[in-house]
């Protein structure tokens, strides 16, 4: 097949560098993302990994180098269009006004600032991604009396509801008890199936193994290495970026890597 016709990345980055006050924080980095993909982002902490994601969401924009959407440079589209087409779940987020539960579910149908929609159209659909995270039964509580746990899954939940073909999701389980890891985990694996490219950051190397289908490494700001889990995770990349406190076992029954760490 020749380059011309060959297939598009959903998602492309290119020589894509991000500095503040003239040191660099990320970059240069170099990657493409197709379309159905769970590409999950790992490395130590301050290796770049949430900056790499804003950047993908066009929250902030690179010094150098452009990240383009199915061809497009990202900051070259509206508003509206980057709200369709990209559905951004941060670590922590502050409402700044009352708002019911299913009321911030709901903000998913907006699409990049339209300030009405009909209530009676997506309620229920609202309430069916809530019933996905386990909170429908606190539809009609005030969003900023949940538990920090509780509100990392309304924001997955609202991210669903925004039916977006890719999600961008910043440690989307980090203050979730074993369950609700698990919980949300299967919802990211189902999205997966249907054909949804999600991108998230995970801390949790044996989530990230087992969730998704490619890794990206990032060390030190740069991208170390990017395959899948048992290409990335391997002992002598573990041992270079984590140290030598992690061992690493297969799995029985399957191909991913197991990590425990050395007491």
């Amino acid at each position: 097949m020749s380059e011309s016709t060959q297939p598009q990345a959903q998602l492309r980055a290119r020589s894509l560098r991000f500095e503040i006050d003239g040191a660099t924080i990320l970059g240069p980095i170099d990657f493409e993302l197709d379309q159905g993909e769970f590409l999950g982002v790992i490395g130590p902490n301050g290796a770049g990994k949430s900056t790499l994601l804003r950047l993908m969401a066009g929250l902030r924009r690179p010094t150098s180098g452009e990240i383009a959407l199915q061809g497009r440079p990202l900051h070259t589209l509206a508003i509206d269009e980057r709200a369709s087409a990209l559905a951004y779940v941060p670590q922590r987020a502050e409402l700044g006004f009352p708002l019911t539960v299913l009321d911030v579910v709901l903000l998913g149908r907006l699409r990049g600032g339209g300030l009405f929609y009909d209530r009676a159209e997506h309620a229920q659909r609202g309430m069916n991604a809530l019933s996905r995270v386990d909170l429908a039964s606190f539809a009609r509580r005030e969003a900023d009396t949940l538990s920090g746990g509780e509100f990392q899954r309304l924001q997955i939940a609202r991210a669903l509801m925004q039916e977006c073909p890719i999600v961008l999701l910043d440690e989307p389980t980090s203050a979730l008890d074993l369950h609700h890891q698990s919980q949300i985990g299967t919802i990211l694996v189902d999205e997966h199936r249907r054909g949804r490219t999600l991108v998230a950051v995970l801390h949790d190397l044996n989530l990230a193994a087992r969730l998704c289908s490619r890794l990206m490494l990032l060390e030190n700001g740069r991208l170390a290495q990017i395959g899948t889990p048992k290409e990335v995770l391997t002992s002598a990349t573990l041992d270079r970026v984590y140290g030598p406190n992690l061992a690493r076992i297969e799995h029985p029954e399957s191909e991913v890597p197991i990590l425990l760490p050395r007491l």
